[in-house]
This record gives C-alpha cells, structure tokens and sequence, in this order.
C-alpha cells in the first residue's frame, strides 16, 4: 500500500502512445524510498539507551538501583522500627532519610562524571 505522500499520478502522454482514449495513469515513486526500490541505505544503529554505555554508568545504575531496593518492602520492613531514636527521629525516618541522601547523592556523582 502506498502513501499519498510517497507517490503521486502522473498521465503517460509521451510519444508513441497513439492511442486516442484516455492515458492510463501511471504511479510514480518518490527515488529514494527503500520500502519502494529505491536506492536503499542501510538503516543506522543505534546502542539503546536504556543500558548503560560507559562503567561508570554501570556502576550509577546499580547503586541507585540497590538503593531504591533498600526503600522498598520487605527490606523496609526490617528497617521498620521506632525505639532506637536516632538525632531525635525514629529510627524508619532516620534510615529513609539516609537512604534518600544517598540516591541523591549518587544521581550528582553520576551528572558530574557525565554519564
């Protein structure tokens, strides 16, 4: 199936037709379509961004991964306790707190290192 911006009519009314009905219309492709034999160019590759390209992008994306884990149930629920106050908060605030730092901490490390 063609586009209608991929081709468009054109009448054959050259020389040597020698008919008198109507032309046939003719569909004429854009040149450089490769779905349409055209010149063909391989299409560009491109790596996914969603890996890391560099080690120090390996090593941003599992620190902040292993980070973000240690909010998440059911290691959070280990952490879940009020007695041992910890500079006048209970200890889940201090250790979210802590945790929330450090994933802060390691997104600037990563935008300075560029990666």
């Amino acid at each position: 199936m063609l586009h209608s911006q991929a081709a468009h009519w054109a009448l054959d009314s050259g020389p040597g037709s020698g008919s008198t009905e109507c032309p046939q219309p003719k569909i004429m492709l854009h040149e450089d379509d490769p779905a349409e034999g055209g010149p063909s160019e391989p299409y560009p590759r491109f790596r996914s961004h969603f890996l890391p390209r560099t080690r120090d992008g390996w090593i941003a994306v599992t620190a902040f991964c292993g980070l973000f884990a240690l909010t998440q149930p059911p290691l959070l629920y280990a952490a879940n306790r009020i007695t041992p106050w910890v500079l006048g908060l209970p200890f889940l605030y201090a250790y979210l707190l802590f945790i929330y730092c450090a994933l802060i901490a390691v997104l600037i490390w990563a935008q300075r290192r560029g990666v």
